[in-house]
């Protein structure tokens, strides 16, 4: 059974270790303080808070998401994405919620069937011990908390929420190593993917476990597994007019790609592709990637009007040739339009040769107009 936790708990779950930062995020961050946001990476503390204190148009997320591998073909694709925020009313996503701090939960069976949860929470406990990059939090009165290895080697959260319906823990042991929007980790990176944008990536892709009860029934996958950080000093939306986002992995890549396009039509790239532990790319370089919607509503850039495109084609330059692939949707797993995701396969070619098929999460936002 997952534990409840209370502020004592939170505060002593790194008792014996020396702690370099420990920030209380209280509910109601207030309209009127001054935030200030690390853009520049450090030596250390890779996953820790970047926004000091969130106010009413800030907003600092940990995202985690699964979706199962099978070798089955259309159908029977199991996925969870846990969102779990702290984010001024008008920060990430304009919201009338009594709590700035707050969970997003989606998970879809292997039949199709998905339920969607917010959990509300009081303070929010975030800790990162001295020297180490992996952040741990808990979201107070949610039932919600994550604890990350100090070297971002894994992760585990938890979800104690049986009066929504749903207990247990997800685990993702890292495969892929950590990178920012244009380079490997490192001290003195430039962490905005876009302008008043931040974006950091722990884990790229990683073996992961899940084991719930959801409403009574067991929901038990194993599969590929991601963690990635969002941060930013003003509204989401301001800043990104659409953009795609996807992770998976393809043979023996693992791969992330970003395309955004900004309200004033400027293009921000960020490409990532790594294999066996050594990274490729990583890279904000025009002509890094090009990620694009094939088939129906084949629309570019999205609009809100749009229906959903058959899937994407995503192409990365490496030292190793040009890395070719499609997605293939198995399930739109979330619709609240301007926003889609789908899970589904990857397949593809390295400079024109097949590669074993893989599996993938992705994402649009459209244009609201």
């Amino acid at each position: 059974m997952v534990p409840t936790f209370s502020l004592s708990i939170a505060l002593a779950l790194f008792a014996g270790r020396s702690v370099s930062q420990s920030t209380i995020v209280p509910a109601d961050h207030g309209a009127e303080v001054e935030s200030h946001v690390q853009w520049i990476s450090g030596a250390d503390g890779f996953d820790g808070v970047k926004v000091h204190p969130i106010n009413r148009t800030t907003y600092d997320w940990w995202y985690f998401d699964l979706v199962q591998e099978l070798d089955a073909g259309v159908g029977n694709q199991a996925s969870m994405s846990i969102t779990i925020r702290n984010s001024g009313q008008n920060g990430a996503l304009p919201n009338n919620f009594t709590t700035d701090n707050f969970i997003n939960l989606d998970m879809t069976w292997p039949n199709g069937s998905a339920h969607s949860w917010v959990l509300m929470a009081k303070d929010a406990v975030i800790t990162t011990p001295e020297g180490a990059d992996g952040t741990s939090g808990v979201w107070l009165s949610s039932g919600v908390s994550f604890v990350g290895a100090p070297d971002l080697s894994r992760y585990e959260v938890y979800i104690n929420a049986p009066e929504q319906g749903i207990v247990g823990s997800l685990f993702i042991e890292s495969q892929a190593p950590a990178h920012y929007p244009c380079s490997p980790a490192g001290a003195g990176q430039d962490m905005r993917v876009a302008p008043g944008s931040g974006w950091i990536n722990p884990i790229p892709d990683g073996h992961t476990e899940a084991q719930f009860h959801i409403f009574g029934e067991e929901f038990q996958i194993q599969g590929r597994g991601y963690h990635d950080h969002n941060f930013g000093d003003r509204p989401l939306m301001s800043t990104l007019e659409t953009y795609y986002w996807g992770r998976g992995r393809v043979g023996p890549y693992s791969i992330v790609w970003i395309d955004i396009l900004t309200p004033g039509g400027d293009n921000h790239l960020s490409a990532y592709v790594s294999r066996d532990g050594e990274i490729l790319v990583a890279s904000c370089e025009a002509g890094s990637i090009r990620a694009r919607p094939y088939g129906a509503n084949a629309t570019y850039p999205p609009l809100f009007t749009s229906g959903a495109p058959t899937g994407f084609e995503v192409d990365f330059e490496t030292p190793e040739g040009l890395l070719s692939l499609r997605t293939e949707t198995v399930y739109l797993t979330y619709e609240g339009l301007p926003f889609r995701q789908w899970s589904g396969f990857l397949t593809g070619t390295l400079d024109g040769e097949e590669i074993p098929r893989g599996v993938a999460i992705w994402q649009q936002s459209a244009a609201a107009r």
